[in-house]
Parts: C-alpha cells; sequence; structure tokens
C-alpha cells in the first residue's frame, strides 16, 4: 500500500493463521497509520485472536526513551 510516499506492508493474515502459532507479534500497533490499513491490521488481530492465537504488539524502544522525563516527573 502506497501512504505519504512510502510503501507500507500488510499483515497476511492467512500466512499467520496457517502458521498456527501461539503468539504473534504485530510490528508497531499504536502507531498512526492510513484509515485503510487501520481497519486491516485491527481485522488482522481480531482474526488472530479468533483463531486463539495471542497478540503482541512491537515497539521501537526510541518510543519510551522520549518518555524518561515525563515518567520520571510523575514517579521520580
Amino acid at each position: 500500500m502506497h501512504y505519504h510516499s512510502i510503501i507500507l506492508e500488510e499483515m497476511d493474515l492467512d500466512a499467520a493463521l496457517a502458521r498456527r502459532a501461539e503468539v504473534a507479534l504485530v510490528d508497531e500497533l499504536a502507531t498512526p497509520m492510513s484509515p485503510a490499513a487501520r481497519t486491516q491490521t485491527l481485522s488482522g488481530c481480531g482474526g488472530l485472536l479468533a483463531a486463539g492465537i495471542h497478540v503482541i504488539s512491537t515497539l521501537n524502544i526510541q518510543h519510551l526513551e522520549s518518555l524518561y522525563d515525563a515518567v520520571r516527573a510523575q514517579i521520580g
């Protein structure tokens, strides 16, 4: 899929289901994406969950690093 002049790859739900895994890692589930990609990703996650596959979202560690000052201010 083309979005803002970049090519985004979508989750291959059929391939994920065929693997019969216990857990699937979904990259950057909480990041902004195009409406079509968001719908497909959420549908894909729903399909994984319906098949009894646990879904875990991944994230880039720098997203946590950027929260350091806010977390420190909240909890010391």
